[in-house]
């Protein structure tokens, strides 16, 4: 039994609703520890998954973090637009509509 196949459901539907993941948050919501590996396989069955470097830096400038954030097919917002969130999905959305 493959036990990614149930993780893999879930985040091939988020990234399809257009849903940006981070590792962190990907991990959290389909309840992994290999959320990259699952964007590899994801990959290799031809979805165009899409990334983008999120940087953190500290008031001297000097960077503190680095992190991608995965999302399929959604555009990104314009430099400057205020993002209210990464669009996680809420609670409910999460567990009780499946």
């Amino acid at each position: 039994m493959d036990y990614l196949a149930e993780p893999q459901k879930k985040i091939k539907a988020a990234l399809l609703s257009g849903i940006r993941l981070t590792t962190a948050q990907g991990n959290r919501m389909a309840q992994t520890v290999d959320f990259r590996k699952i964007i590899s396989r994801l990959k290799k069955e031809g979805m165009a998954i899409k990334w983008f470097w999120n940087v953190r830096k500290d008031p001297d400038g000097k960077i503190v973090a680095r992190y991608k954030t995965y999302y399929c097919e959604s555009p990104l917002p314009a430099k400057g637009t205020k993002i209210d969130g990464f669009g996680e999905p809420s609670f409910n959305e999460m567990f009780w509509n499946q």
